[in-house]
């Protein structure tokens, strides 16, 4: 994709070092704010889409040194994740949504809050990437300026995702290919997971009734000048009294008006 550092600090943060502390980056937000007083562009998560998730796993070899890698690369228990990243690919549809996580500086939360493969935690998203998939097994990214593309170049195989190298566009003209395995030193794959939920979980919270679940499986967005706002929707309000939460723009660097509704 893109440039080598927001490869490195923005996509795959986990291979670099993580040293911010695991605070969630949306806020809450009332039904009966502006947001929800009339009707507002959304993409629905149909059958079409399909989940697929990276988690990074970390391992101390005979030597003592921390390891980072795939999980088809080392069989370890939940207690080595510290990073989690998540595709939802529609080839119908041609849509693309990647998410981005971040855990705290200790590298500790997943090992105590990951919920599972079937669910998919607003609580921890970082940034959320909009974009399309080409016949050529692209998937193109264009920033909320329409002057920036960035493309992941993929591999399928066995139902699981290969991102094979990472090219960069400005104003329309190619200037860089990465190749994501020498960029970080390994093999990028995001493995096919079957039945998934996107919900709502506060981590402090020890009850499983507090994993609340979309209410209508859509993602909202609203222009901010010319930038966008996301919205999420849920069943039933959380501990804190809410229901909907949004995500401000800048945790939303590129277009999800280009995809298709």
């Amino acid at each position: 994709m893109i440039r080598v550092k927001f490869l490195r600090t923005t996509i795959f943060m986990a291979l670099c070092g993580c040293i911010t502390s695991c605070k969630p980056y949306f806020f809450y937000v009332r039904p009966t704010s502006t947001a929800f007083l009339q009707p507002q562009p959304y993409i629905e998560l149909d059958d079409t889409y399909k989940l697929y998730v990276r988690k990074v796993r970390q391992q101390q070899d005979s030597e003592g040194k921390k390891l980072r890698t795939e999980p088809s690369f080392l069989q370890a228990e939940n207690d080595s994740i510290i990073e989690v990243e998540y595709l939802l690919l529609s080839q119908a549809d041609s849509n693309v949504i990647y998410f981005s996580t971040l855990p705290d500086k200790y590298q500790k939360f997943y090992a105590k809050h990951y919920l599972g493969d079937g669910y998919v935690n607003c609580w921890d998203f970082k940034t959320i990437l909009f974009g399309r998939v080409d016949t050529t097994n692209r998937l193109a990214f264009t920033s909320v300026s329409g002057q920036h593309v960035d493309n992941w170049l993929i591999r399928q195989y066995n139902n699981d995702i290969f991102i094979e190298s990472i090219l960069e566009s400005e104003h329309n003209i190619f200037e860089i290919q990465i190749p994501a395995r020498y960029a970080l030193e390994q093999p990028i794959k995001f493995n096919y997971i079957g039945n998934y939920q996107i919900v709502l979980h506060n981590p402090e919270k020890a009850n499983d009734q507090d994993i609340i679940p979309l209410a209508d499986r859509k993602i909202y967005y609203e222009p901010d000048g010319k930038k966008y706002r996301i919205y999420f929707q849920f069943k039933s309000e959380t501990s804190e009294g809410f229901n909907n939460i949004y995500f401000p723009t800048k945790r939303i660097p590129y277009r999800p008006n280009l995809l298709r509704q």
